[in-house]
């Protein structure tokens, strides 16, 4: 359950936060491009990037394999190497600010108000479980992660290592970091909005 300061802090106030959203994975397990995928009436990368324009990010960075178009005001980077370190590495270097919010590209149920919540926490953040499972793309960073990760330190322990304080992941929304890998889970996601909906009716 999302805490009550969590659900009142959306603001139309922006974040000096910049977003990172790796997005350049090869969709071998979905067997083709998952981002252009709908749920609902977006894509799944429209909704990441919508998601993160509404909870106020001041720049939001996609980064990918090769150069594509991507949605709303969101600036495409193109990585310097395939991998997810080299995609995060590339995102803290051409982000302009000094914060960072992390993401994948195939979260189709980030929650704005969540996000602002957890950037009012701490300077950085990480959602660790209480089995000690780190969810580091949904992390609040700083620039200094670079220097961990360049040391070849894996991405949570880099994350922790940089300084980030814990936050315990049972506090956030149940599908908040659900992602896509693959055509069931695409199913399950659109099942899982259709069911959002109808409850949230009237």
């Amino acid at each position: 359950m999302l805490p009550h300061r969590a659900q009142r802090s959306g603001s139309s106030q922006k974040l000096i936060a910049s977003a990172v959203v790796v997005a350049g994975g090869d969709g071998k397990r979905f067997g083709g491009d998952k981002l252009s995928q709908l749920v609902g009436e977006k894509t799944i990368l429209e909704r990441v990037v919508n998601s993160l324009a509404s909870a106020g990010l001041s720049e939001i960075l996609v980064v990918v394999e090769t150069e594509k178009i991507v949605p709303g005001s969101a600036r495409v980077v193109v990585e310097e190497e395939h991998s997810i370190r080299a995609a995060i590495l590339t995102g803290l270097r051409m982000a302009a600010h000094r914060r960072i919010f992390l993401a994948a590209g195939d979260m189709p149920f980030l929650n704005p108000h969540t996000i602002r919540w957890q950037i009012s926490l701490a300077p950085s953040t990480i959602p660790v479980w209480k089995n000690g499972f780190l969810e580091p793309l949904h992390s609040v960073v700083g620039k200094n992660l670079e220097k961990f990760l360049e040391d070849g330190v894996k991405l949570g322990e880099a994350i922790l290592a940089s300084g980030a304080e814990s936050v315990p992941a049972e506090l956030f929304p149940e599908h908040e970091f659900f992602n896509v890998n693959t055509r069931e889970d695409l199913e399950m996601a659109r099942r899982t909005l259709r069911e959002e909906l109808r409850s949230s009716s009237p």
